[in-house]
């Protein structure tokens, strides 16, 4: 029937127009569990109890299809919640199967597919062909809606409304400071506004508060040490790396969202060149969602060369090939590569 965005998903369910079947992904999981608990107490009244769930990572077709078969015994509905089903893990006819599933779905069977454990697209601009597929047989028949990272500016207002419906009060700079630190994900924002708002007690939420209580997402803390790095702060770069390394993500990733810092960089300093702006880079990028991260980008790299940010990729892919190659400790190889960078800023 339709592929959605939230606001119209959201519209559809409240009206009582009810499909046979449903599609819930995107990067926002929050906002995802939120829309699969909408439909679910449409459906049944509930969102905690009365629906079969599945485990989409071990999905026996053969029970979902008998349970498809199934009269509803308490509700309007036999409702079956398909948790974090990828397409591509069904082996042999198993996708022909599901959809012939999904086509024989009698009338009185809702299915829910939500995806909340995984990034269905893996990181790039499209799903696979399996997943792909799959949508386009719940599309003809369906929901599909694609939940993604609201704007910044949306994600600012809702953090003020919600402070206020606490008995607080925050100012648009450290509202805009909360989203940047967790990098416009819904999910996070939640659990840091709770800390600060409970933590507040009905006062104002300060700058003060939000350093000391608001835990920096890798992230975050990678394009800070990006721009250490190129400002030629030797003494905060390596304070920044001790910050990451203690995250204890591994060392492939700590380096990876370092390498994404220098390409978010590189990407504006190489706009700016070509009289390209902001805006150019959110669409051609596909930053929906995280236009932050380009604004910062621009804002930061005006007086960096291109010849100086295409020697630190360098740097960065050299280091990312002794990390993949060498038994080295990875803080040594990271160090190295940053060492390198400062180098090559002080020459350039």
């Amino acid at each position: 029937m339709a592929n959605l965005n939230i606001n119209d998903a959201i519209k559809a369910i409240k009206s009582g127009d009810i499909k046979s079947i449903y599609y819930f992904y995107g990067k926002d999981i929050l906002m995802i569990e939120k829309l699969t608990a909408l439909i679910l107490k449409r459906l049944i009244k509930s969102s905690t109890d009365g629906y079969i769930k599945l485990d989409g990572g071990n999905l026996n077709l053969s029970e979902l299809s008998d349970m498809a078969e199934m009269y509803p015994m308490f509700s309007e509905y036999n409702c079956i919640l398909i948790n974090d089903l990828n397409a591509d893990s069904l082996v042999g006819d198993g996708l022909k199967r599901l959809l012939e599933i999904i086509k024989g779905i009698p009338p009185t069977t809702i299915i829910i597919f939500n995806i909340t454990g995984f990034d269905l697209k893996m990181g790039k601009r499209t799903v696979s062909a399996k997943n792909k597929k799959l949508i386009s047989m719940v599309v003809e028949s369906g929901i599909v809606c694609e939940v993604n990272f609201k704007t910044g500016s949306e994600l600012i207002r809702a953090i003020i409304d919600r402070a206020k419906k606490e008995g607080c009060a925050i100012n648009k700079n450290n509202a805009e400071e909360i989203v940047e630190l967790c990098l416009c994900d819904s999910m996070l924002i939640k659990n840091e506004l709770d800390k600060l708002c409970a933590y507040a007690d009905g006062s104002e939420i300060t700058k003060e508060m939000i350093g000391m209580l608001v835990s920096k997402q890798l992230d975050s803390n990678a394009f800070a040490l990006a721009k250490s790095v190129v400002s030629l702060r030797t003494n905060e770069s390596m304070e920044i790396l001790d910050e990451l390394m203690e995250q204890r993500a591994e060392g492939i990733v700590v380096l990876s969202a370092i390498s994404s810092a220098f390409i978010d960089l590189y990407r504006a300093r190489a706009a700016l060149a070509n009289n390209k702006r902001a805006d150019n880079v959110i669409k051609d990028f596909n930053y929906r969602g995280r236009e932050f991260v380009v604004r910062n980008a621009f804002n930061s790299c005006g007086r960096i060369s291109l010849e100086h940010l295409r020697e630190c990729l360098k740097i960065l892919r050299e280091a990312d090939l002794s990390l993949k190659s060498m038994r080295t400790n990875s803080r040594v190889i990271i160090e190295k590569a940053i060492i390198e960078m400062l180098m090559v800023a002080r020459r350039t």
